[in-house]
């Protein structure tokens, strides 16, 4: 009220506009880049400039001075901002465990959209999608470094088994169109039932699954390399099948290094504080990055 019926009236061009409009700039800028009022001096910044120049989209404009329009876009602003903060106090509480959990459901079923999302973009997504969940969770726990560092190893721990999946995924729908290498002989049915293994253990996480899991694997790892062993196929189709019980064998890997986690997670629930510290990012470049296009 006081920039718009105290300063701007005494204003003449482009320059005084300006000047006028630094100062409460300045606070807000000031604000918005303390870490405890960055929300105050955004949204003071913001409706500054709906309140104070409402009429100003372009200098070419002439200044209409209605207080009895300013007062109500005035207090209809501070009714919104106030409704919307009970709104989201009461709703959409930054510290609700409810939401803490169904964060990290959708970050573990990043796995499940690795095992059956289609091949393109799914690299792209696979790799801005988890990060963007733990954008998320570290907002929700920002004062709480230990819950932060727990969310960086499960983003760790989706994106070495999500990489895996996508890898084999690329390597077996690159196979030479033969016979041995079709979907339905039994080699090629057990890695595909491991990938779908995987997808159910993220997707709900329990001992049971992870039983499965690694069941699955074992038995897929000794069908492709009996495979391996036994077949006389050219030397880029061997390399294939070695790199695919590689992917195998890295899944086996990272599943039993996981044994004590998932023993201690409840059929149905999200573990968020029971993660082994021995996860580590072991993420390599993807086959089928060529195909996100």
């Amino acid at each position: 009220m006081v920039a718009v019926f105290g300063v701007f009236p005494h204003m003449d061009g482009f320059v005084l506009m300006c000047a006028a409009l630094l100062p409460a700039l300045l606070l807000g800028s000031y604000l918005s880049t303390r870490r405890s009022l960055a929300g105050v001096g955004i949204g003071y910044c913001i409706f500054f400039c709906f309140l104070a120049m409402p009429d100003m989209p372009r200098p070419d404009n002439l200044v209409h001075y209605d207080p009895t329009g300013f007062m109500n876009d005035a207090i209809a602003l501070m009714l919104s901002m106030i409704v919307s903060a009970i709104a989201f106090a009461v709703l959409l509480l930054t510290d609700a465990p409810w939401l803490r959990r169904l964060l990290f459901a959708d970050l573990w079923r990043e796995v499940v959209v690795a095992r059956r999302g289609r091949f393109a973009r799914l690299t792209t997504h696979f790799e801005s999608r988890p990060r963007d969940l733990l954008s998320q969770i570290n907002a929700l726990e920002s004062d709480r470094p230990a819950l932060q560092r727990e969310a960086l190893q499960w983003l760790f721990a989706v994106l070495e088994f999500g990489n895996a999946v996508i890898d084999l995924r690329c390597e077996l729908a690159d196979l030479p169109r033969e016979p041995k290498y079709a979907a339905s002989i039994p080699w090629r049915r057990a890695v595909e039932t491991t990938l779908d293994a995987v997808a159910k253990l993220f997707d709900r996480p329990k001992a049971a699954r992870f039983d499965a899991t690694l069941a699955a694997t074992v038995r897929a790892i000794a069908d492709t390399q009996a495979l391996l062993a036994s077949d006389n196929a050219p030397r880029e189709a061997r390399h294939r099948l070695q790199r695919i019980v590689s992917d195998l064998h890295f899944i086996r890997h990272g599943v039993a290094r996981s044994r004590v986690a998932l023993r201690h997670v409840q059929p149905g629930s999200v573990p968020c504080r029971v993660i082994p510290r021995s996860l580590k990012p072991m993420c390599r470049p993807c086959c089928c990055s060529s195909r996100a296009g």
